[in-house]
């Protein structure tokens, strides 16, 4: 009977024991697959998911400074005396929100469609000046009409109905405004007005470089994968304007849009192997920023992979880049033309400062001193879940100044390309300590509650099974010792009665 009963609590200690140590080790092995396909879920984008609103109005805090060039020595640039001397003002800081609207579900190809609303709110404790200041700048709708002129069927007619109303209205190549009308609110020009009886197409009156741009949405109609058919492809472009290839370039590279992120986040799990760059989608540009990755780095205790545009994003020598030029021959390293985004301005997309860019223009201007910390442009993505943390993008707008020989204020032109900047700005974003908080518990804090609770577990069965076992031990031996006392009675009792 007593045996009977040590058995019984053997065998549950054994049974315990071996239930908490494969409990332990099958936490170890497949919780984290658990997590991770439950994390996939919920990454999913739909009208409920929990993603849903941080990606219709992401209520991260988004700063954009804009650094104005002041031309210093307009005349003697003008009369070929000296090369354009730029002065950096600014910056002129404002707050920067994104809203998602005209949003389209197709749920049979796991897409979704949407416009971005951009919104700038002036910050004037963050300027270094006001938005009153006067800047003396290039007169873009001037360099513009030139450039349009060329590259019209009527060339002879249209040069000479410019050049008198140029003449007439004493219009300059030089103007000076403030900064709030280069920026957002324009400054009227008779080209602009006298433009639409040549070139229809001319959208407004008054020239900005946003002007028109607050509060509307300017960056094309995306359609991006949702994760519902795939969450690898979370994200990533189907189309672009309703096309499935970018007809602003030719080559089947520069054609390319799906697959490339439409730049709210990565697919997530991408970590066997490490994407060695990303591509996503830039609007304004009419085409994808490569990013290269470069290191590891810690934002607020998480691990973050940091990509950044190089000096291969612009750069010709690669095959890859050459559909980007619109000509025969493309431009020294460091430029990228986007006049066919800016409806035919003369327009150039560069770093700020001509950060990598071939030294052929900085010897053309006096002014600019390119440095990697002030003037890169990087993203670092929490290197799990595909979730831009920090972000910094920095680019230079740059007006293209050619020789015309039929415009009268552009006969002395330099008969090589000037690339005259105008501006850059830097747009910043860090997510919330809030949002902090919940990557740290996800990424961090989850699997090593996972590890500690599966090590417990094992510790606490592999305890049970060693107590089990002793227990059986002293058992077994107690009852051998107890029949070897039996069996001495029994002989006494023998030879006693003998």
């Amino acid at each position: 009977m007593y045996w009977c009963s040590v058995t019984t609590k053997i065998a549950f200690l054994v049974t315990i024991g071996l239930i908490l140590s494969l409990t332990g080790l099958m936490s170890y092995l497949f919780l984290p697959y658990i997590v991770e396909y439950n994390v996939k879920q919920q990454l999913v984008l739909s009208p409920t998911s929990m993603t849903f609103d941080g990606w219709q109005r992401p209520s991260i805090a988004i700063y954009t400074k804009f650094y104005i060039f002041n031309v210093t020595n307009s005349d003697a640039f003008l009369n070929k005396q000296q090369k354009p001397i730029l002065q950096e003002l600014g910056p002129y800081t404002f707050r920067e929100t994104h809203e998602k609207v005209n949003i389209s579900w197709d749920h049979m190809n796991g897409t979704v469609s949407y416009k971005t609303i951009r919104r700038w709110h002036y910050v004037a404790e963050e300027t270094n000046g006001s938005l009153d200041d006067e800047v003396v700048h290039l007169n873009v709708p001037m360099i513009s009409a030139a450039n349009k002129v060329s590259k019209s069927v009527d060339q002879s007619f249209i040069s000479e109905a410019l050049n008198v109303i140029i003449e007439e209205s004493q219009s300059l190549i030089f103007k000076r405004n403030t900064v709030r009308q280069l920026l957002f609110d324009g400054y009227e020009e008779v080209l602009l007005e006298a433009a639409k009886d040549f070139f229809p197409e001319t959208p407004f009156t008054r020239f900005g470089w946003y002007y028109m741009r607050n509060n509307t949405s300017t960056d094309g109609i995306y359609r991006i994968f949702t994760g519902e058919k795939g969450i690898n492809r979370l994200g990533l472009m189907d189309s672009w304007n309703n096309h499935k290839i970018n007809n602003k370039w030719f080559g089947s590279q520069c054609e390319k849009i799906e697959g490339i992120s439409g730049g709210d986040f990565q697919p997530p799990y991408r970590l066997h192997p490490k994407p060695k760059n990303i591509d996503f989608f830039a609007g304004d540009m009419c085409r994808p920023i490569t990013l290269d990755f470069t290191e590891e780095v810690d934002y607020n205790n998480i691990k973050c992979d940091r990509y950044m545009a190089t000096s291969a994003l612009f750069n010709y020598n690669l095959p890859e880049n050459q559909c980007y030029c619109h000509t025969s021959s493309c431009p020294a390293n460091g430029v990228l033309n986007v006049s066919v985004c800016t409806q035919g301005s003369p327009t150039a997309i560069s770093y700020p400062h001509f950060l990598y860019a071939d030294n052929i223009y900085l010897q053309s201007i006096d002014g600019l001193s390119p440095n990697l910390s002030s003037h890169g442009f990087n993203m670092d993505y929490e290197n799990t879940l595909g979730i831009p943390l920090n972000i910094a993008i920095r680019l230079q707008i740059n007006t293209v100044i050619e020789r015309n020989d039929q415009m009268d204020f552009a006969k002395n032109f330099s008969n090589n390309p000037l690339y005259f900047p105008q501006f850059w700005f830097s747009t910043t974003a860090q997510v919330n300590d809030e949002m902090v908080e919940q990557l740290n518990f996800l990424v961090n804090l989850v699997p090593h509650y996972i590890n500690i609770i599966s090590i417990l577990l094992l510790i606490t069965g592999f305890l049970t099974l060693t107590i089990s076992a002793v227990f059986t031990y002293r058992s077994k031996r107690n009852l051998h010792i107890s029949q070897r006392q039996k069996y001495k009675a029994v002989e006494m009792i023998s030879t006693s009665s003998k």
